[in-house]
Order: structure tokens, then sequence, then C-alpha cells
């Protein structure tokens, strides 16, 4: 259900945010859904309990998921994760475009790059 690369240098519980996120922003768990136990979850992915703990805690925190003692953690109702995977495509965008500058391509060069890449992936003209 959710992806971790073992040998990235990015934490664990930050990847495993990050693909929990995903899949709520693309719509894959649903509003509502409760999420594995922490124990289950770490079980599957074969990692400690204390890393889906801190992950869980993320998430919570920037309004995700609800943890309800005794019943357990569910994605909250909304778009908050969309919203946040949406910031960090821009992030990442605006530090792409900041590195083609930096190797001196031209703006031009830089919209003519992006809509070649959007009319790949089959997106409307800008």
């Amino acid at each position: 259900m959710f992806t971790l690369d073992y040998r990235s240098r990015k934490p664990l519980y930050d990847q495993l945010c990050q693909s929990i996120e995903r899949m709520a922003a693309c719509g894959v768990l649903e509003p509502g859904s409760r999420l594995p136990s922490v124990r289950m979850l770490a079980e599957e992915l074969a990692i400690n309990p204390n890393t889906v703990q801190k992950a869980y805690r993320m998430l919570e925190h920037s309004g995700v998921i609800e943890t309800v003692p005794g019943k357990g953690s569910f994605l909250c109702a909304g778009d908050r994760a969309k919203q946040l995977q949406k910031n960090r495509s821009r992030q990442a965008l605006r530090a792409g475009i900041q590195a083609a500058l930096d190797v001196g391509m031209t703006p031009a060069e830089i919209r003519q790059e992006g809509e070649a890449d959007l009319q790949e992936k089959g997106a409307k003209r800008l």
C-alpha cells in the first residue's frame, strides 16, 4: 500500500508522510478512511513502530489525519493533503527554474521546455 525507498537518504518517516499525503491527494485514500494501526503498518513495512508513530504525528500536526484515542487514525475531510502536495510541487518548480537560470537558460528557453514537457504529458497549453 505505502512505498518506501530503504536506500534513500530521506528519513523513512518523511517518506511515509509523503506517501500518505500523495495517496490522499490523488483520491486513493478517501476522507474519513481509517489508516492501519501503527503496529500493523510497522510490521507491513518492516520498520520500527516509532517511525510510523512519528509520521502519524507529523501528519496530524499538518492537518492531514486525526487520531481518535482507542479508535485509530483517520484521514481528515477536506483537501489539506492536496494543498501540501501542490505547495511541494511549486517549491520544486521554483527550484528547477532557478537551476535553469543559474546555468544560463533564458526565460524563453525555460518556457519552451516547460511547454514541451506539458504537451508530452498531455496537459493543456498555458
